[in-house]
């Protein structure tokens, strides 16, 4: 595969070239159209989960011991940001920047075909754009 060709995430897997086109050539990434809907269909599902009035696991309650917790709505940003941060504390070196833009461009690809569950609009953003922590 051609670096100077960007990799399209489809609504199916990338292939195994493309993974390696951007992790160690920095070819570029772009969603299909298919792709794009697919996201987007998952965030407005579940930004109607959160408007909606009866408790939905993980959106209007707590996780695990506090599933039966409601969240007020005005609670229910801080909430997703305690979830996010919880599970992003990184220790010990960084990682390289190849390992980086091949996890999240696999991630990418992982929410456009399997599981578009209303991530951040930032992850897309930041993978099209070739942004990267130095941990994935």
């Amino acid at each position: 595969m051609n670096p100077a060709h960007p990799v399209i995430v489809g609504v199916g897997p990338v292939s195994p070239d493309g993974v390696l086109a951007v992790a160690r050539h920095g070819a570029r990434v772009e969603l299909s159209g298919e792709a794009l809907a697919r996201i987007e269909e998952g965030r407005n599902v579940i930004e109607a989960l959160a408007r909606d009035s009866r408790p939905h696991y993980g959106v209007s309650t707590g996780f695990g011991a506090l599933a039966t917790k409601h969240i007020p709505a005005e609670r229910r940003v801080q909430l997703q940001r305690g979830v996010v941060r919880s599970h992003a504390a990184g220790s010990g070196a960084e990682v390289e920047r190849e390992v980086v833009r091949a996890m999240m461009l696999l991630r990418l690809s992982t929410r456009a075909h399997r599981d578009p569950d209303g991530y951040r609009r930032g992850l897309r953003r930041d993978v099209v754009r070739g942004n990267h922590p130095r941990r994935p």
